[in-house]
């Protein structure tokens, strides 16, 4: 593809306007409800806020951009270079749409600055249409690559023809394809996953997503957390792990242990 200048990610939804809705505010058999909150503020009981749906929460998650955001950034930055860290990003968005109670964005859009090229994120919760899903999209100077789960196609840059008079790019038709092979439905691609694990412990290989590859990725989303909650495009220092431009940013960074917990 030439050198890399831009990678663009994305997630959309289709939701209802309502969303998740209210949830209910009974505490539901089995939960028990201080210990699950840990060490986080303490809020009534609501079940959107237990399980599968406390993503949606920013006492405990940053919304999509931590939650399919993971999984996209870690394709991209696997493309680009994991030696390759961000140097300022920014994120807009807001509640726009959905009703419900949940207290991360349904609009999303951000940018990462990086020293030779930049990486998108976009999510809407609602309204998915044209690009419901998600994909990853690298960008080069001879071609362009999209990435999904289920392959990968590459589209070859044509410069010979005009891009108003009707430059077609081969059509937009690939010149490499390649659909993967799932062991089974999209749910069940762990298993090579687990595979590599165990591969690894028995070889004592570095596994392909190695705990300093799965902080710097989840660094990265953070980041876009920070961002969006201060309103400001925010500096970032990789080699402190704090921003330079905002102390309320570096807030978002190390959240204190409280209700009686602690780190050892």
């Amino acid at each position: 593809m030439g050198k890399i200048g831009h990678v663009d990610t994305w997630i959309h939804d289709q939701e209802a306007v309502t969303g998740i809705g209210q949830g209910d505010t009974k505490i539901q058999e089995g939960c028990d409800w201080d210990f699950h909150q840990g060490w986080t503020k303490r809020v009534p009981f609501n079940s959107n806020r237990w399980i599968y749906n406390w993503r949606w929460f920013l006492d405990y998650s940053g919304g999509k951009v931590t939650d399919w955001g993971a999984h996209l950034m870690d394709i991209a930055l696997w493309g680009i270079g994991q030696d390759k860290k961000p140097k300022a990003v920014c994120a807009i968005g807001g509640k726009y749409i959905l009703t419900d109670n949940r207290t991360t964005p349904d609009t999303l859009n951000v940018t990462w600055e990086f020293d030779d090229c930049t990486v998108s994120f976009e999510n809407r919760v609602y309204n998915g249409v044209p690009r419901t899903g998600h994909g990853i999209m690298f960008y080069g100077a001879d071609a362009s690559m999209l990435v999904t789960r289920k392959g990968y196609w590459v589209y070859p840059m044509d410069t010979k023809k005009d891009p108003v008079t009707g430059r077609t790019q081969k059509d937009y038709k690939p010149v490499v394809e390649k659909k993967f092979e799932l062991p089974g439905p999209e749910g069940e691609m762990n298993q090579p996953h687990w595979q590599n694990f165990a591969d690894c412990i028995r070889s004592r290989k570095r596994p392909i997503c190695d705990p300093e590859v799965l902080h710097h990725t989840t660094t990265v989303c953070h980041l876009a957390t920070a961002s969006y909650k201060t309103g400001q495009k925010l500096l970032w220092d990789h080699e402190k792990e704090k921003f330079t431009n905002s102390k309320e940013a570096n807030k978002w960074i190390y959240r204190p242990y409280n209700n009686g917990w602690k780190l050892t």
